[in-house]
């Protein structure tokens, strides 16, 4: 059962087709909609190709379906204008923080380009407009276990399976332990026990806990289970519990550190949000490299 926000009404659905990005021929929407003007450094199109997110779409007439755990929205933008399936009420709830539009973002990307790294001001701009969400904590610690040594539409492509797999809902965590994983082409990673160990570890206690810790206290207790390493405790850190110092190194962002910064570790320059300039340099490589 998937409990569907669309223009502010809940709407049940039970399918087994209801996932992914054709999912939204599934809807009778109503026209109720909230719109937001003045938005600032935020494209819906720059977060979906950003590899932060693996379950937004974007539809044919530039409409974003998004999901996030069990919740799902339509969205489209026009320049500084974002309209959302959501009433006010529901926006200001969830969505809202979810979005990060609750966040100063002038003084993260004005602190990149008035400074003296050339590079990483123009990364800054090539990538103006993606926010780091404030994503469903199970679900990001299930996305970038997949994620590890995988590419943005294999990693799409076994998080729709594990979803089809459950019935068109994104699992809860002990939904995940009780699916037959073996046909959703997570290899090694379910192989070796990863998802499963993801599943039992988590629990509303634990997400309370991991989230009254610090950085160094989230990421160590992230390290703790099994699957989970360096890059995905920092990706978990920086995309659900908000900790913008978190600045994941994979094999793009090592390239760059090599390439452009000597080998040294350029974090420290961005204290308190380096992990948005990560996204920032990351999104640029992705362009680059056309990786």
């Amino acid at each position: 059962m998937l409990i569907c926000y669309n223009y502010g009404i809940h709407t049940e659905i039970n399918s087994e087709s209801w996932y992914g990005e054709n999912s939204v021929s599934l809807l009778t929407l109503e026209n109720k909609t909230h719109t937001v003007c003045g938005v600032r450094h935020f494209s819906l199109d720059k977060i979906t190709r950003s590899g932060q997110v693996f379950r937004w779409y974007e539809k044919e007439n530039g409409e974003f379906l998004i999901y996030s755990g069990k919740r799902c929205i339509t969205a489209t933008q026009c320049g500084d204008s974002l309209t959302v399936s959501a009433d006010r009420d529901e926006f200001d709830g969830y969505w809202k923080h979810y979005f990060a539009l609750d966040e100063d973002y002038d003084t993260y990307f004005d602190g990149v380009t008035s400074g003296n790294d050339a590079y990483a001001a123009d990364c800054a701009h090539v990538s103006d407009g993606i926010r780091i969400l404030n994503q469903d904590l199970f679900e990001t610690m299930v996305s970038f276990v997949i994620s590890q040594n995988n590419n943005i539409p294999r990693i799409r492509g076994c998080i729709e399976r594990i979803v089809a797999q459950n019935g068109g809902a994104f699992p809860t965590a002990d939904e995940l332990l009780s699916l037959d994983l073996s046909g959703c082409g997570l290899g090694y990673r379910e192989s070796r026990g990863y998802m499963r160990a993801v599943g039992a570890a988590y629990s509303p206690e634990f997400e309370s806990y991991i989230r009254s810790l610090d950085y160094e206290g989230a990421k160590a207790e992230l390290l703790k289970i099994k699957g989970i390493g360096n890059k995905v405790a920092d990706c978990i850190c920086l995309f659900s519990l908000g900790h913008k110092d978190a600045f994941p190194r994979d094999t793009h962002i090592n390239d760059i550190i090599e390439r452009e910064y000597g080998g040294v570790d350029p974090s420290g320059r961005w204290n308190g949000y380096a992990g948005i300039v990560q996204q920032w340099i990351f999104f640029d490589e992705l362009l680059r490299t056309g990786r």
